[in-house]
C-alpha cells in the first residue's frame, strides 16, 4: 500500500467518497479524528486553552471582581451563583445570611450617607431581621431593615432584598424621621409603626411590637 500523500496547500480536504471532510463544529457536530481540522489547510487546529492561573496558585471560580452579581436576574443568578463565589458562600446566601465582615462595608456605607451611627443602624438590622437578607414579615415587611414595599417606593427601593440598597435605605428613612422628630426614641417608633401614629399618640404608640422594637434597639446601643 502506497503512503497516503498529504494534500498540497490550500488543498480542501476530501473523504474517500470524494465528500468533503467534516470539522469539529459542523452542523453534524461529529468530530473529525482526534481533534479539529482547519478546511482550508488539513492542518490540526489547537483546541482553546482555558485560562491557568499562575503557577502555584489553585484555580478559583471567585468571579464576584469581574461580575455584577445584582445585574443579573434572578433566574440567572441561581444558575450563575454557584459557579461564582465559594459553596460556603452560597449556602449563606441562600440562608439570607452574609458574613459580618460583608455587613461592616455596608452598614459602613449606610453611615456616610444617612449620618447616622454605624452602631445605630447595625442595632435596627439586628432588631428587624437579625441580619437576613431574605427576611419577609407577615405584614409584607422585606429585608434586613424590614422595609415596606409603600415605603420603599416612596425611598426609591428597587429590590428590597439588596442588602446595601435595602440597608441604605432603610437608614435614610430613620433619618428622616430623626430629623422630624428631634428624638432618637420617637424616631425608632416612627420607624417601626409609622409617623403618623407616634403624632396621633403624641409619643411611642401603645402597641406591644412597637414598644419591644424600640426597647430592642436602644438595648444593642450599649
Amino acid at each position: 500500500m502506497s503512503a497516503a500523500v498529504p494534500p498540497a496547500a490550500g488543498a480542501v480536504p476530501h473523504g474517500p467518497n470524494g465528500a468533503v471532510s467534516r470539522a469539529v463544529g459542523s452542523v453534524s457536530g461529529v468530530d473529525a479524528g482526534d481533534g479539529p481540522v482547519d478546511l482550508v489547510t488539513a492542518q490540526p487546529v489547537p483546541r482553546p486553552v482555558a485560562f491557568l492561573p499562575p503557577a502555584g496558585h489553585p484555580p478559583s471560580e471567585n468571579l464576584l471582581d469581574r461580575m455584577d452579581v445584582y445585574a443579573l436576574s434572578p433566574d440567572a443568578a441561581k444558575l450563575a451563583l454557584p459557579r461564582m463565589v465559594p459553596l460556603v458562600m452560597v449556602e449563606r446566601v441562600r440562608a439570607g445570611r452574609l458574613p459580618m465582615p460583608a455587613w461592616d462595608g455596608i452598614i459602613a456605607r449606610a453611615s456616610r450617607l444617612s449620618g447616622l451611627e454605624e452602631r445605630l443602624i447595625a442595632a435596627v438590622v439586628r432588631a428587624e431581621s437579625g441580619f437576613n437578607v431574605g427576611a419577609v414579615s407577615p405584614k409584607g415587611a422585606r429585608g434586613p431593615m424590614q422595609i415596606m414595599p409603600a415605603t420603599g417606593q416612596e425611598l426609591g427601593l428597587e429590590d428590597p432584598f439588596d442588602p446595601q440598597a435595602n440597608v441604605e435605605a432603610g437608614s435614610r428613612y430613620l433619618r428622616q424621621q430623626l430629623d422630624r422628630f428631634g428624638s432618637l426614641e420617637l424616631a425608632l417608633a416612627a420607624y417601626n409603626a409609622g409617623p403618623g401614629n407616634v403624632e396621633r399618640f403624641g409619643g411611642v404608640p401603645p402597641f406591644a411590637e412597637t414598644r419591644a422594637f424600640v426597647n430592642r434597639v436602644l438595648s444593642g446601643l450599649d
